[in-house]
C-alpha cells in the first residue's frame, strides 16, 4: 500500500503479519521531511529497513507519487 496514512498502526501490523515478509513498508506523511516510511515485520515495527526503503521509493516514483524538487 502506497498510502499508509489510511491505515491504523494495528492495520499496518496485521498486513505485515499476513504478508509474512521481514520488511513491509508503509509511506506516510511527515512533518519534517518529504515523506516518512514506517516498517513492520510480522511481529513488530522497526526503525529502518534498507531494502524496503529502496522498494518504497521506486514504487512511489514509478507511480508518479514522488515529485521532483524545484530549485
Amino acid at each position: 500500500m502506497l498510502n499508509g496514512d489510511e491505515l491504523t498502526d494495528a492495520e499496518m501490523q496485521e498486513i505485515a503479519f499476513r504478508v509474512g515478509f521481514n520488511e513491509t513498508a508503509f509511506p506516510v506523511k511527515s512533518n519534517v521531511a518529504d515523506l516518512r516510511i514506517r516498517f513492520f515485520t510480522p511481529g513488530h515495527e522497526m526503525n529502518l529497513c534498507g531494502h524496503a526503503t529502496m522498494a518504497s521509493v521506486y514504487a512511489l516514483k514509478s507511480k508518479g507519487l514522488l515529485g521532483e524538487k524545484q530549485s
